[in-house]
């Protein structure tokens, strides 16, 4: 019988960089390099692959029994798979945009790309540098033809910096300077949704065999994060997956050493609304911040697979159990927007500090959101029960057309974890 113990199964996630299906340029391709993702909630995790629709058919003269089994093709994953707390990536993969900004060195290091434009290996001057001391930072233009560029940094030894994708041509003659950790990521809605695949690598140990599958194309379709007082910060992630491959046996990524985001983390929660704050970290035990976008991944012409992405609506919502000392709240659900004398405004932050890191030093971890003009979309309106006073009540809070949300995120995990290095266009 196959031991496939959860011990040794690895899972890890890597940006599309070409698009759907597309990890490069080459539709279907296997992952070649994986990065490490949040740790599953314990319990069983479902190996995330397609699966071929078949129906019987009964055709004329066929008699009571089928003759005919029709292949249809393949329906693509539908899964809400829950998820530890520990990085903003999942949170990137349902808002979809991404910008991130490196540490300066102290002092910083500057150089200039002598030659390489067009290669990955980039021959640099003008800068003193320590063999694989730079790998996982990040190569940003800062003067020249691709100013703004950003690269991750693969390998270096004391000449040459190896970035993760070919650069373009006119690099060459550009000046740079090297970021480091710590990173901080601005995650914002973006119109097209970024999208991943994701490696399950599960080997048998008796029988010396392998499951080895990559699933291609996967959109985060919804994420609903659930903080409670006393509890872990749970992710329950909503993936779609357009096909699922035979994958390659390569280098499983380290787990992430971060620890598992949760309540005692809070260090920020400010609802305000004319100077007042009915909701605050003392009277609040439990938050949800629910992101769904009407998204769907279809088949086109030619392919038994899905190939084809849509991205439609998006819609953010903020629930908070809280125990009312005020009847602000109570009042605003049944204020005409029109009237609201100022902006309901929600800031949201869990942070770790002393982040030690023995190649970085110390730094805050946290995960920050920041959202505007709000409405109260529910809350109860009657007189409160005895279990309502001990239970506390619910408030729903949304985004009004003219609001804006975004996350700020502060790890250790540079481009490559998140939207990647900026891409050549085609045709240079």
């Amino acid at each position: 019988m196959p031991k496939f113990t959860r011990v040794d199964a690895h899972i890890s996630m890597v940006k599309e960089k070409g698009g759907l299906r597309k990890l490069d340029s080459t539709l279907d391709e296997a992952i070649s390099v994986s990065y490490p993702i949040d740790k599953p909630e314990e319990g069983e995790f479902p190996v995330l692959r397609t699966v071929l629709k078949r129906e019987e058919r009964f055709t004329l003269g066929g008699g009571r029994r089928t003759d005919y089994v029709a292949e249809l093709g393949y329906d693509p994953v539908d899964e809400s798979v829950n998820f530890y707390l520990q990085t903003a990536k999942f949170i990137y993969g349902a808002f979809g945009s991404c910008v991130t900004t490196g540490t300066s060195y102290a002092p910083a290091k500057t150089g200039t790309i002598d030659s390489g434009g067009g290669t990955k290996v980039l021959s640099v001057t003008g800068i003193v540098l320590t063999p694989d001391a730079h790998i996982g930072d990040m190569l940003e233009i800062t003067v020249g033809d691709r100013v703004g560029n950003k690269y991750e940094i693969v390998d270096n030894d004391a000449s040459t910096i190896t970035v993760d994708i070919n650069t373009p041509i006119n690099i060459d003659a550009d000046q740079f300077e090297i970021k480091t950790v710590p990173f901080l990521h601005h995650i914002t809605h973006a119109k097209i949704l970024p999208t991943f695949a994701m490696k399950f690598d599960m080997p048998d140990v008796l029988n010396d065999e392998r499951i080895l599958m990559d699933l291609l194309g996967i959109i985060i379709k919804s994420h609903e994060l659930t903080i409670e007082q006393g509890g872990d910060a749970i992710q329950a992630v909503g993936i779609i997956g357009a096909k699922s491959i035979e994958g390659n046996p390569i280098t499983n990524p380290a787990e992430p050493l971060d620890t598992p985001l949760k309540w005692g983390h809070l260090s920020e929660l400010d609802l305000s609304y004319d100077g007042e704050n009915p909701i605050r970290a003392e009277i609040c035990d439990s938050i949800t911040i629910t992101t769904e976008n009407d998204s769907e991944i279809k088949p086109v012409v030619g392919d038994f697979w899905s190939r084809h992405q849509k991205d439609g609506t998006v819609t953010d919502m903020f629930r908070l159990h809280y125990f009312p000392d005020s009847k602000l709240l109570y009042d605003l659900r049944n204020i005409c927007i029109k009237d609201l004398v100022d902006d309901i405004n929600l800031t949201l932050k869990l942070k770790e500090t002393n982040c030690a890191g023995e190649d970085f030093g110390d730094y805050e971890r946290y995960i920050k959101w920041v959202v505007t003009k709000m409405y109260v979309a529910e809350h109860p309106t009657g007189i409160p029960s005895k279990d309502d006073h001990e239970m506390g009540v619910d408030c729903t809070l949304m985004i009004l057309p003219e609001g804006d949300i975004y996350v700020e995120a502060q790890d250790a995990y540079g481009l490559i974890h998140y939207e990647g290095s900026t891409p050549t266009p085609d045709g240079e």
